[in-house]
């Protein structure tokens, strides 16, 4: 909401009625409140965020340390329209409860975004419906806020969100996971995983045990489509080890497994300038090419999926 289309709205009130698309983004430590929010009834998605003016090491706003009238302010924004598509941007200590407040809720984008049991200025509603998720996109920072939601533990989100009708799984470490928090019900509706990887040593496994994942669901899923964007800072940080690329091949083979399965693809992003490489970088720029043409010769040759590799 820029200063400017804050003008217009106070000279013209009316003009909150014909909005349903509502961007709120603040500098960090903030201490102002937000009355213009307080004219919008018809909002249907909705970003909240924070802005630091130190651009080479942001930090995160904290939700408790927000002046009250602004708390208020958008806790009662909330109440007042029906949000559908959610995107919360650089906060930490979301109050997990606030999530009650939107039971409309089916899309929900978080990036840097940590949760807490915080108070809320707000009481609690009268019938606690907990939102139903369709899509569900994780950004860098908040993959410990993904296992709150989940309900792994690490805080005490009970059932606060449905995960029963996602239709789209996070970008996160999937080791334990997907399988573990699919219902039989969300494995009828799951129909995209995107994966996106950064690894740091040779070690690591380059699907993030996603495979381990897939064989869990296998012959029990609706998966459509599956995106696995991998990155790399140095030639030192991948594994050339075929056995473990050829897992994906392997896992999407089962027979009957995926039966719905269209679209696979597996993209190798490089961090290091081209134009600097050495004689092993380009070795390794030699193997990881092999490794696309001979490790998924099953995926190469099915006339179901659409399979790509690339290395960019």
């Amino acid at each position: 909401m820029t200063p400017r289309f804050r003008q217009l709205v106070d000279r013209n009130p009316s003009l909150a009625d014909h909005v349903r698309t509502l961007e709120y983004i603040d500098f960090k430590h903030t201490r102002r409140g937000a009355p213009g929010l307080r004219r919008f009834r018809r909002v249907h998605s909705f970003t909240l965020g924070f802005k630091d003016i130190d651009i080479q090491r942001p930090g995160r706003q904290n939700w408790e340390k927000l002046s009250p009238s602004l708390r208020q302010t958008i806790c009662s924004f909330i109440q007042a329209n029906n949000i559908v598509n959610l995107c919360l941007r650089n906060i930490k200590n979301w109050p997990m409860s606030l999530f009650l407040h939107f039971p409309a809720l089916s899309s929900l984008d978080i990036y840097r975004v940590g949760v807490a049991n915080s108070p809320l200025p707000i009481p609690r509603p009268r019938a606690e419906v907990s939102p139903k998720l369709s899509s569900l996109s994780v950004g860098k920072g908040s993959i410990h806020t993904v296992w709150d939601l989940l309900g792994s533990g690490r805080a005490e989100s009970g059932a606060i969100i449905d995960f029963t009708k996602l239709r789209q799984y996070p970008e996160l470490s999937c080791f334990g996971n997907i399988a573990s928090a699919l219902t039989s019900g969300s494995l009828q509706t799951l129909k995209m995983i995107r994966l996106n990887p950064m690894l740091q040593t040779v070690e690591d496994d380059p699907y993030l045990h996603l495979t381990k994942e897939l064989e869990a669901i296998a012959c029990k899923n609706v998966l459509t489509e599956l995106f696995i964007t991998i990155e790399m800072v140095t030639d030192r940080a991948c594994t050339t080890d075929r056995t473990k690329w050829a897992q994906l091949n392997r896992v999407l083979s089962i027979d009957n497994g995926f039966p719905f399965l269209r679209r696979v693809e597996v993209k190798i992003i490089l961090g290091f300038p081209r134009y600097d490489w050495n004689i092993l970088q380009w070795e390794f720029h030699r193997k990881i090419m092999d490794i696309g043409g001979s490790q998924f010769l099953w995926l190469l040759a099915s006339e179901q999926i659409n399979f790509t590799f690339a290395v960019v």
